[in-house]
């Protein structure tokens, strides 16, 4: 699939340490990456009524932004701490019976990732950049790795699917553990960058450059 009409939850809760004094004034999905914000990029790849932003840290700056140059965005504060945080009241905005998708704030689309059933959930895995969980033979595994990686982007049929989510806490590592949760369908992240660190942002941008 190469564009969506989906919606998205974007978790850009956070203070984004690791992208060290670019987030200093500003949350970590307005850090700009080649002449475009990470939201700017999200916006582009699913379109503005659809994406939904979980934000806390600097929310008034997120809040100033998103007004001036995407209004149609929902805007939604996280209360509480980690991944879990705010989903449930980002969720309020995606009907019932109606299929969205949720992501970390730090993926650069180049496309959207190929999908091939939408109608079970399915989770979007890394084979070309690290991340700190693994999902090998339906098992959680905390293992930093890019060997089936997860990446932070996944897909539900419907709300229902997580309707037990806590308000805060770990959405990979403490809420699907915990719950054993099973993904039948997963599809690789190749056309996605991960830009959660200074390092990883200097490296994709040294890479385009060349």
């Amino acid at each position: 699939m190469s564009e969506s009409n989906t919606k998205i939850i974007i978790q850009a809760g956070g203070l984004g340490t690791r992208m060290q004094h670019l987030t200093r004034y500003r949350p970590k999905c307005l850090v700009p990456i080649g002449g475009e914000t990470i939201l700017s990029n999200a916006v582009k790849i699913f379109g503005e009524k659809n994406v939904i932003i979980i934000g806390d840290y600097l929310f008034e700056v997120l809040e100033e932004y998103t007004k001036i140059f995407y209004p149609k965005v929902k805007l939604v504060r996280a209360i509480g701490k980690g991944t879990c945080a705010g989903l449930n009241e980002a969720l309020k905005h995606v009907a019932d019976n109606e299929p969205f998708f949720f992501s970390w704030s730090d993926l650069y689309f180049s496309k959207l990732p190929e999908i091939n059933n939408l109608d079970e959930n399915c989770m979007g895995v890394s084979r070309t950049f690290p991340c700190r969980y693994q999902y090998i033979n339906n098992q959680y595994l905390k293992i930093t790795d890019n060997k089936f990686g997860i990446s932070g982007f996944f897909y539900f049929c419907d709300k229902q699917q997580i309707s037990d989510c806590p308000d805060e806490g770990s959405f990979v590592g403490k809420y699907l553990k915990d719950r054993n949760f099973i993904f039948k369908n997963i599809f690789w992240m190749d056309d996605v960058h991960e830009i959660g660190t200074l390092e990883a942002l200097k490296n994709y941008e040294s890479a385009k450059i060349k």
